[in-house]
């Protein structure tokens, strides 16, 4: 009784079968110029772990550089991660989880009403449904 979705009721997520989905998204955040308690820089998660993620498949990747003040989302397409760039209203919008959408300039900005609404839309949106569906 495997689910391989994000479900998402009520304006709450959840999600089911953690292996499948982090099989499918990994989120890295907040990733600053200083060091973590393993020893491990921002720079180690942004290439060393970015090579993991694709030697295993991870579909698409998402980083927060805190101390570049910037979100780097990438999905993996032959064999490669290439960079998803938002869209013309500032939003990142996932292609394994259809209508999980993250307005950048709001979470950027510190603006998380924004963000929560940005999520919401998507998770109320056409795609998520027909994803939901599935």
């Amino acid at each position: 009784m495997t689910q391989n979705r994000l479900v998402c009721k009520g304006g709450s997520a959840r999600f089911v079968t953690w292996r499948r989905v982090l099989q499918q998204l990994a989120i890295r955040m907040p990733l600053g110029p200083t060091r973590n308690r393993a020893g491990t820089s921002a720079a180690y998660d942004l290439h060393q772990k970015k090579g993991a993620y694709r030697r295993n498949g991870v579909s698409e990747y998402l980083a927060w550089i805190t101390g570049e003040h910037r979100l780097v989302w990438w999905q993996l397409r032959e064999g490669e991660y290439q960079e998803i760039a938002p869209d013309a209203h500032g939003l990142l919008r996932s292609r394994v989880f259809p209508g999980l959408w993250l307005d950048t300039r709001a979470l950027l900005s510190g603006d998380m009403k924004t963000v929560l609404i940005s999520l919401r839309q998507g998770f109320e949106s056409p795609e998520h449904a027909a994803f939901l569906a599935r």
